[in-house]
């Protein structure tokens, strides 16, 4: 057993459209690693997720597709994301993925 931990993604592309095209491919990348180490079957993804507090629809669905392409890998049986400082304001709850855990609590709260 593997867990692949992913810190710091910090989705932005708002400011620069072919940031999109830089986070779709390193995403793409860790997609394609998760599929070719077939020990790997947990994946913990800690903040921050996005780079702003408030997250635009394409950043949201950057973040959804990355996540169901990690469902879809049939050696992960689990993932959970937990919200970094940058992520605190958002409500991941809305992000609505089914069967992720989202630790939103703060070492502060």
């Amino acid at each position: 057993m593997k867990i692949l931990h992913l810190s710091d993604i910090q989705i932005e592309i708002r400011r620069n459209s072919q940031r999109y095209d830089e986070y779709a491919t390193a995403l793409e990348t860790v997609i394609e690693h998760v599929k070719s180490d077939l020990d790997i079957s947990k994946v913990v993804i800690s903040g921050d997720v996005f780079e702003f507090c408030s997250v635009t629809d394409t950043e949201r669905v950057m973040f959804i597709k990355f996540i169901k392409s990690l469902e879809s890998v049939q050696t992960i049986n689990e993932i959970v994301v937990t919200s970094g400082n940058h992520d605190l304001k958002q409500r991941f709850n809305d992000i609505q993925i089914s069967g992720v855990p989202v630790i939103e609590k703060s070492v502060m709260d």
